[in-house]
C-alpha cells in the first residue's frame, strides 16, 4: 500500500523573530534590577519595542486588528491570563493590558518611577513559558505528520 503524502505542517511560530529569547533577557535584566545587581535594561527596551510594533498587538484602528496573527494573540491572551489571573475576553481588553504593560516599561526606562518591576517580571516569564509550550506542540505535530510522509 502507498503511503500517504501529505503536504508539511505550516504554523506560525511567533518566535521567528527571538520573542522567547527576547522575553528570557528581560525576565534576567529585571531580576538583576530587583536585586540591585545591575541596572542594564537593553532586553526590556527591546521587548518593549517588539510589544509596540508587533502588528495588531496594542490596537488602534480596526484595520490593524485584521493583521494580527492569530497564534501570536492567543500566546499573549495565555501569559496575560496567567500573569493577572483574569480572563481576556476581547480583543480590546488584549491590547488594553499589552498598553499597560508597555506603559509601565516605559516608566521603568525612564525612571520615572518604579513600576511593579515583580510584575513586570512574572509576564516576561509567562510569555516566555507560552511561547516555548506552543512551540513544543508545533513540534510534537510535525513529528507525527512526518510519520506518514513518503
Amino acid at each position: 500500500m502507498p503511503a500517504i503524502a501529505s503536504a508539511p505542517l505550516t504554523t506560525t511560530l511567533p518566535d521567528g523573530d527571538g520573542l522567547a529569547a527576547l522575553t528570557l533577557d528581560a525576565a534576567i535584566e529585571l531580576d538583576q534590577l530587583l536585586q540591585r545587581r545591575s541596572d542594564k535594561k537593553e532586553a526590556v527596551l527591546n521587548l518593549s519595542q517588539k510589544l509596540k510594533t508587533t502588528p495588531g498587538l496594542t490596537g488602534g484602528p480596526e484595520s490593524l486588528k485584521s493583521l494580527a496573527d492569530p497564534i501570536t494573540i492567543e500566546i499573549f491572551s495565555r501569559a496575560l491570563r496567567k500573569h493577572s489571573g483574569e480572563p481576556i475576553a476581547s480583543y480590546k481588553d488584549l491590547a488594553s493590558k499589552i498598553r499597560e504593560l508597555t506603559s509601565d516599561i516605559d516608566k521603568l526606562l525612564a525612571n520615572t518611577g518604579q513600576p511593579h518591576i515583580q510584575q513586570l517580571l512574572k509576564f516576561c516569564i509567562d510569555l516566555h513559558h507560552e511561547i516555548i509550550q506552543h512551540r513544543r506542540i508545533c513540534i510534537d505535530m510535525y513529528r507525527h505528520q512526518s510519520k506518514y510522509r513518503a
